[in-house]
């Protein structure tokens, strides 16, 4: 029998929890499901001006939050009755076909919004804990980490820098502390620690149950660790040499 239901995973994530709960999880007669991310906007990967000047503009609101492509869940049969496979490839042409960027940051992620608009679920956003391989985090960002953490004593906020272009390091994930699915997405791979060079390493909430045996209150430094460590606790030793091997190598 044919799949009715496709979970997709990016190579760079890592799975905590059981992911059967995507396979049965109703996506209300849409298409897809994702989790939603309200840091960015459909205006950061897509030229509006562009677009309308060609036409396209089909009623996307710039301000619209986004929704990640690392982590979605398909209903086969409303994707093909959908054709979003065939809008995707639609927007790529148009793409290729303009003599101004349609879109920026990517060639999956632009077409990916596209496509779907707002044809999408939502997902709990522990199913993609995302940017565990970033450098940095940005002002709003770091605010909701300060919300979140409660980072008020002087130790806490030293701990943490803003600096000249306005962002702030190291990054800090929250959502790592009880996350279903790590999503190492970012330039700063664990893979690749060794040619971070200077770069502070992306910090992750350790779990809550680890953070509940601590003497309270606990210091920002005690409460996250580096997210690398979290990819090698899920790795084994077979893929841990897998990827320390150049592209196309033998083995």
């Amino acid at each position: 029998p044919q799949p009715t239901r496709l979970i997709y995973l990016d190579t760079d994530v890592v799975v905590v929890e059981d992911i059967a709960e995507l396979h049965d999880m109703d996506l209300g007669g849409q298409p897809a499901a994702a989790v939603e991310d309200c840091f960015q906007h459909f205006e950061l990967y897509i030229d509006f001006v562009e677009l309308r000047s060609r036409g396209l503009d089909k009623g996307f609101d710039p301000k619209a939050c986004v929704f990640n492509r690392g982590v979605f869940v398909v209903d086969v049969v409303k994707w093909r009755e959908a054709r979003i496979t065939s809008d995707i490839e639609m927007w790529m042409a148009r793409y290729k076909d303009s003599k101004k960027d349609l879109y920026r940051y990517g060639m999956s992620q632009p077409p990916w919004l596209l496509a779907l608009g707002h044809r999408y679920q939502r997902m709990h956003s522990k199913w993609n804990c995302r940017g565990l391989g970033r450098e940095a985090l940005d002002i709003t960002e770091f605010k909701d980490v300060q919300a979140v953490m409660g980072l008020r004593s002087k130790a806490d906020k030293k701990s943490l820098k803003i600096y000249q272009d306005d962002k702030v390091r190291p990054f800090i994930s929250t959502c790592s502390a009880d996350a279903g699915l790590l999503h190492f997405n970012g330039a700063m791979k664990p893979w690749l620690s060794g040619k971070w060079g200077k770069k502070k390493a992306p910090l992750c909430a350790i779990p809550a149950l680890q953070l509940s045996a601590l003497p309270q209150p606990v210091p920002i430094k005690q409460r996250v660790e580096r997210c690398e460590a979290r990819w090698w606790a899920f790795l084994s030793e077979a893929g841990a040499v897998a990827l320390q091997k150049p592209a196309g190598g033998a083995g």
